[in-house]
Formats: structure tokens, C-alpha cells, sequence
């Protein structure tokens, strides 16, 4: 794996100094000209949209260094094959009927859904969905409506006092708030033809992980950025579901407003720039949240973001090594640290769902916590679509923010 992520590092920074060299010129002709010709123009807009791609391709691969080991084939064989056998064996002889499948029973369907493989979509998920590579996951009890936590809104005051001093003056307490985070459900649904359930072409394992999860981890991705929090949705950062204010109280999402700037070029419109990021970085957040922090946005902003440069001439993004995601991956600090990119020496993540011309800038370990209830359901339905026989899960999960202190979002407006 660390070969295939040195490799693909390489090739990012390789087409990256080719990105420099052509935006270099742009620029110049641009000073000089007070516009870029069209050819170059465009020369660089396709070096970015390869860029991009390949990102993807290294963050893929760097997040696998940050996915738990899968089990053992021996453990795996083991624990599956006895479930799996006798779910192909009930499936092919019309045996299973349309009913829940309860987990630990086999008279009811429960080996479709056994612990190891729900451990297994959790493993997945993690690599399909970035959320879950940066946020804190916790499982939520049985029994319980939603997972409260207290947080500090404030420090408790302290003091120091000589060995002389006569008494020790009283320190202010610090303020804890109670949060509650509830789950929701999200539901994803796969069809199997009977030919290939007849012909033992099906692979339980595939379609259950490639389907599914996929399914699941698209669900989740919108909810932790841009969920509303209403009846069927998680709290998103950035979502609706939030009050952003400039001068927030607890509860509200820090925001702040870009002074931004129209765009090199004719007909640019007004995007982010090198003072925005500065005083993203530095004026926002508490020192001990900007130790861990780490930004994010989507790839069209991040497109605007490896354009720009320090007054120096310098650019404000550069790509990390191979060998400090896999440092990253084993030490876990601020959260898993799964983009190949940095700016000013913080991991820039790319999270699709989050709007243009927006970047957040977080502790994310302490900023957003993803809430999981234990417990993967399903229902076999062989009537409804027949010929196929259609698989219908569902999980409860939420989301939501923890410590209003740890996470700010930049924004034109």
C-alpha cells in the first residue's frame, strides 16, 4: 500500500509543478496584458481538473492506511461461511419469505446481517465517507433517545498563589453545556436477478459492501455536511440546521465573513483569497483547537485555493509525503489525516457536499461527533419486484456539532 501511495503522491506533484509553471504564466500575461490568452487560459483549467483527479486517487488510497486491518481470512471464513451458505441455500429454494431479519438468528434471516459483517460495513464506511475519517464516532447505547455529552463552553479560571500568600482567592467556575445528539435513519435498498441467484453467481459479501455501503456512505456524506436536522436528518456543520453568526453565542456556528476579491481574468466572479486564509488560520479559533485543526471544502473551492500565493510569491498549498500520511495514519493526531494536500502546513480535506466558495476550518475530533446505534436491520422481499428479490436495510445513525469553539466556517457573505 505504501508503494501505491508513494506512487501516486509522485505523479500529484509531478502534474502540480506543471500546474505552478502554467498558472506562473497566466498570471503574467495577465500583469503584463491585463488578460491570458485563451490557449493558456484553458491549459490550466485542464492541469487543475487533473489535479483533482488525481487527489482523489491519493486520498483514496491514503485513507486505507487510516481503515482498521479487516479480520484474518481464517476469522473470516469462519464466522461467514456457515451464514452465508445457508442464506444462498434458503435464497435459492424460495425459503426466505418477506419479513425482518433479525440479527443472531438464523430462523429469521440473521446470518444476512451477522455482527462480523455490520463490523465489516463500519470498516468500509470509514474509507467511503470523509466525514467519518475526520469527525469522532461514538456508539450509542441501547435504551437510550440520543448520546449527551457535557462540554465545556469556557475554561475554569485558575490561580496561582506564592507560599507567603495569606489565603486563595475563589476561581470562577468554568461553563459546561449539555449536548444531545439523536440518530436517524437511513435506508438503502439492492435487487438480485434470479439468474444470479440461480446460477451461484452472487457474492453476498460484494454486493452486500459494494451496494450498500456505497449507498450509505453518499446518505451520510450530505447529512454530516449539509443535513438539516430535521425528523430524517442529521446535523450538518454547515447545514441549515444551524445559526451562523460572526459574533456567535453557544450554539451557533462560527462565521467568517471573506473579504474576498474578484478573480484574475475577465468575467472572474469574487472568490477567496490569501488574507481570507490568513485569518482563517489565526484569527478564529484557540490555540489549543489550531494545533489540530485541518480545513475542508469541496474541489471547485480547493480549485480556487492552489491559485493563490503569500506575498512573497509562494504558494499556500503544497503536497505532503507519502511517508507522513502513514506517520499520520498510525499517530491519529486531530483526526485521520487522509489528503495528500496541506496549506500552511495543515491537511486540507475535500468534502464534495460543502457549497463553493466556503472552507471550514476545525478541530475535528472535538468539533463534529457522528453517532451510531448499534444494530444493522433488514427485510427480504421476494414479491414486489419478482422476478428479483430486492434487499431493503436500514441503520440508524446521527450526527451533529459538539464544541461550538473548535470549528469556524469561511464564507463569502
Amino acid at each position: 500500500m505504501s508503494d501505491a501511495v508513494t506512487k501516486a503522491v509522485e505523479t500529484l506533484t509531478g502534474t502540480f509543478e506543471t500546474f505552478k509553471e502554467a498558472n506562473d504564466k497566466r498570471l503574467k500575461a495577465i500583469e503584463s496584458k491585463g488578460y491570458a490568452p485563451a490557449d493558456l487560459t484553458e491549459k490550466v483549467s485542464k492541469i487543475e481538473a487533473d489535479l483533482l483527479k488525481q487527489t482523489q486517487k491519493a486520498d483514496q488510497l491514503a485513507a486505507a492506511l487510516n481503515r482498521s486491518p479487516a479480520p484474518t481470512a481464517e476469522t473470516r471464513e469462519e464466522k461467514l461461511e456457515k451464514a452465508y451458505k445457508q442464506f444462498g441455500k434458503d435464497l435459492a429454494e424460495g425459503k426466505l419469505t418477506e419479513r425482518a431479519i433479525a440479527i443472531g438468528s438464523n430462523t429469521t434471516g440473521g446470518y444476512a446481517v451477522e455482527s462480523i459483517v455490520e463490523a465489516e460495513m463500519a470498516r468500509v464506511l470509514k474509507t467511503a465517507s470523509p466525514m467519518r475519517q475526520l469527525a469522532t464516532v461514538v456508539t450509542q447505547r441501547a435504551g437510550t433517545s440520543a448520546y449527551v455529552k457535557l462540554v465545556a463552553q469556557n475554561d475554569a479560571a485558575s490561580a496561582n498563589t506564592g507560599e507567603n500568600a495569606s489565603a486563595r482567592s475563589d476561581t470562577n467556575a468554568g461553563t459546561m453545556q449539555k449536548v444531545s445528539i439523536a440518530t436517524n435513519t437511513i435506508e438503502a435498498q439492492v435487487v438480485i436477478t434470479p439468474e444470479a441467484i440461480e446460477d451461484t453467481v452472487i457474492d453476498p459479501e460484494a454486493w452486500l459492501f459494494q451496494d450498500v455501503t456505497e449507498q450509505f456512505a453518499r446518505q451520510e456524506g450530505s447529512q454530516f455536511v449539509i443535513g438539516a436536522g430535521s425528523s430524517n436528518t442529521a446535523y450538518g456543520f454547515a447545514g441549515s440546521g444551524y445559526t451562523r453568526a460572526t459574533s456567535p453565542t453557544w450554539g451557533d456556528v462560527n462565521k467568517l465573513v471573506a473579504t474576498g476579491s474578484t478573480g484574475s481574468g475577465s468575467g472572474s466572479s469574487v472568490v477567496i483569497q490569501f488574507d481570507d486564509i490568513i485569518a482563517l488560520t489565526f484569527q478564529t479559533l484557540d490555540p489549543q483547537y489550531i494545533a489540530n485543526a485541518q480545513y475542508a471544502s469541496n474541489a471547485t473551492t480547493f480549485g480556487t485555493i492552489i491559485k493563490l500565493k503569500d506575498t512573497q510569491g509562494r504558494y499556500l498549498v503544497d503536497i505532503g509525503s507519502a511517508a507522513s500520511l502513514s506517520r499520520a495514519a498510525v499517530q491519529g493526531a486531530g483526526g485521520d489525516v487522509t489528503s495528500v494536500w496541506t496549506c500552511l502546513g495543515k491537511p486540507w480535506n475535500i468534502l464534495p457536499n460543502m457549497v463553493n466558495n466556503e472552507v471550514a476550518f476545525a478541530d475535528w475530533k472535538k468539533f463534529y461527533y457522528i453517532v451510531d446505534r448499534v444494530g444493522l436491520s433488514s427485510v427480504v422481499d421476494i414479491y414486489s419486484k419478482k422476478p428479483n428479490t430486492e434487499f431493503y436495510f436500514r441503520k440508524r445513525t446521527g450526527g451533529g456539532v459538539m464544541d461550538f469553539n473548535a470549528g469556524v466556517i469561511l464564507a463569502l457573505s
